[in-house]
């Protein structure tokens, strides 16, 4: 069973396959917030587009829309965090909570992650393609970004996802 991320803490993920490990299931939780996540590389969404479009689509801005989206969806990151943290534990002060979602994402960025690791991917499809319709009449999905994707664009993670299916 594969399932978002979305912003649960590791623990919780590991009681989770625990439990469903009892049922002789085996849950694969991705390292980004949602499996859209990983369509979000911004030369797969400018070949997309450029396939597609009859008019001409300007590489540098299709990169900019990019990330322009993430960091616009960057902004309610720390929120996000700290509502799920407080899902999971009601105890903490806000004020101790807004610190962990800030040392959450300071901490995903010094590893080497990025901030389209942590936001919708969805909401930045959606927004991608609605910017993308108007420039280029051109309309995007995370399903028809996957089907455009070369096998060598494919993250290693979902290749040993699928892999762990056979």
């Amino acid at each position: 069973m594969f399932v978002d991320k979305d912003y649960q803490a590791d623990d919780a993920l590991e009681t989770l396959k625990g439990e469903a490990k009892k049922s002789n299931l085996l849950i694969v939780a991705w390292n980004r917030k949602e499996i859209e996540n990983y369509f979000l590389c911004p030369e797969l969404i400018f070949s997309y587009v450029l396939s597609r479009s009859v008019v001409p689509v300007d590489k540098d801005e299709v990169f900019d829309l990019v990330r322009t989206t993430i960091d616009e969806l960057a902004i309610e990151l720390p929120d996000l965090i700290a509502d799920a943290l407080h899902a999971q534990d009601r105890n903490p002060a806000i004020t101790t909570l807004m610190k962990r979602a800030r040392d959450h994402i300071r901490d995903l960025l010094a590893a080497g992650g990025e901030l389209s690791d942590l936001i919708s991917g969805k909401q930045a499809i959606y927004r991608i393609s609605h910017a993308s319709q108007q420039k280029w009449n051109v309309q995007l999905s995370p399903m028809s970004l996957c089907r455009h994707m070369r096998f060598e664009e494919i993250p290693t993670e979902l290749k040993e996802a699928v892999g762990d299916l056979a």
